[in-house]
């Protein structure tokens, strides 16, 4: 096994926020779900992530790649949870490259 991140698996892969996530400056938690996936529930966080810090927090989410759109989100936790359910629940990139025809 290589010591090299970049030389990770996706099954050696650990993502983070599976299943809540804190807001900013404060001890309460926003419960994101439960997914079926580890991607998809990764995907929740990246979302509730961009929705809490803005769009420029890239740096923190599990894929960089294909950063959740999310406009006009607040600290709302109603509306951090839809815009997690929302993205987890999308195809992810590599999905739809995947769905192309050749």
């Amino acid at each position: 096994m290589s010591s090299s991140p970049a030389a990770a698996t996706a099954s050696e892969r650990k993502y983070r926020g599976v299943s809540e996530i804190r807001l900013p400056n404060s001890h309460e938690r926003i419960w994101l779900g439960s997914y079926d996936t580890p991607e998809k529930a990764a995907r929740a966080f990246d979302a509730a992530f961009v929705c809490l810090r803005s769009a420029d927090a890239e740096a923190g989410i599990n894929f960089p790649d294909s950063p959740p759109a999310i406009v006009g989100c607040t600290n709302d936790p109603q509306e951090v949870y839809a815009a997690a359910v929302s993205h987890a629940n999308r195809p992810s990139a590599h999905a739809r490259a995947a769905a192309l025809p050749r």
